[in-house]
């Protein structure tokens, strides 16, 4: 299994935080964010683990190489341009089981033997416990509980997506194919989470793996991280 950490972005919402320091190094309770992801994804069953880097690449490049073995580090030039170039700049790698994800977000260790367990073919990992706002990511299934469309735009929706992908080999080609597709559209402003739509507009089957009662965390703002802090300091298991 290979895993895809997108840790290329601004975080220009957390504004004098991330002003000379890229959003995956900002401190959450003494750690490195980028860290509680490699965190996550130490696990016996994955092989390789691809950060991709943008913003300060050199900062992330240099904490990587000073604290951890075995990354490989790829560089999205086009980061202001969306994740999608993120994940692009390291899809072509990967030819076993993926795990795509966020550099932004802190799950509980536990969570990924769920994944491993219940994903199948390719799976968003979403939840329908919360309360969704403006920002966050929606989902819309059909009766097979596939999903037909994800956007953040959607004003009926089931679901949702909490920046985790699941693709199973078999299903890999198709999704490199379609990444591919949309990268020759040229969108400049293109989000990861358009793979899943396309597949989805062309009655590709797109599972979902539910992550719903687990409490996991996002950081965008000031205010999250603040948030982020008080709770992870509660919960010993994240640090």
């Amino acid at each position: 299994m290979q895993v895809i950490i997108l840790a290329a972005g601004l975080g220009s919402r957390l504004k004098e935080k991330t002003t000379h320091i890229p959003k995956a190094l900002i401190s959450v309770c003494g750690k490195p964010l980028i860290d509680y992801a490699l965190q996550f994804t130490s696990h016996p069953n994955i092989t390789d683990r691809f950060v991709v880097t943008g913003y300060c690449h050199d900062q992330v490049a240099k904490h990587l190489s000073d604290t951890h073995s075995n990354i490989h580090i790829r560089h999205n030039a086009d980061f202001k341009d969306g994740n999608f170039f993120s994940m692009l700049a390291a899809i072509n790698d990967i030819h076993d089981d993926l795990l795509i994800m966020n550099t932004d977000h802190i799950y509980p260790k536990s969570f990924l033997n769920h994944i491993i367990t219940h994903a199948t073919g390719i799976s968003a990992i979403c939840d329908f416990d919360r309360q969704l706002g403006a920002d966050d990511m929606k989902i819309k299934l059909n009766s097979d509980k596939q999903i037909t469309t994800i956007s953040k735009q959607l004003t009926d929706f089931d679901g949702g997506y909490i920046g985790m992908t699941f693709c199973k080999k078999d299903s890999l080609a198709a999704y490199q194919n379609m990444a591919t597709s949309i990268a020759k559209t040229n969108n400049r402003h293109a989000y990861v989470e358009m793979v899943l739509d396309q597949l989805a507009n062309e009655s590709h089957p797109i599972h979902t793996v539910d992550a719903s009662g687990d409490k996991w965390f996002e950081i965008d703002t000031q205010s999250d991280l603040s948030y982020t802090e008080d709770e992870l300091r509660k919960m010993e298991p994240y640090l």
